[in-house]
């Protein structure tokens, strides 16, 4: 079975690094195809993330970030937020 035959109410996902135009990043490109297809998925998928996300990038992109629905994150500087919340996407800081 593939990852695409799989639904899920919540898909919680983390990555390497989120780029300065949003993109989820991530090293792995077959962790990236999984992520990617589970934020496809899932009905309400979840960004889990620290501060040093928004300083680090994988090659392999996953989705943008206004994919998801919600994300929640630790340490993470204001216009880092200001940033995901201008997209829509809920932001819960920590």
């Amino acid at each position: 079975r593939t990852i695409e035959s799989y639904i899920a109410d919540r898909a919680l996902i983390s990555v390497k690094g989120i780029t300065s135009q949003g993109y989820l990043t991530d090293i792995n490109p077959l962790e990236a195809e999984v992520k990617r297809a589970m934020i496809r998925q899932s009905e309400r998928p979840v960004l889990l993330v620290d501060g040093r996300k928004f300083e680090q990038r994988g090659s392999s992109v996953i989705a943008h970030v206004s994919e998801v629905s919600l994300v929640v994150t630790a340490d993470a500087r204001r216009p880092h937020v200001e940033a995901i919340e201008d997209l829509g996407v809920d932001v819960q800081s920590l």
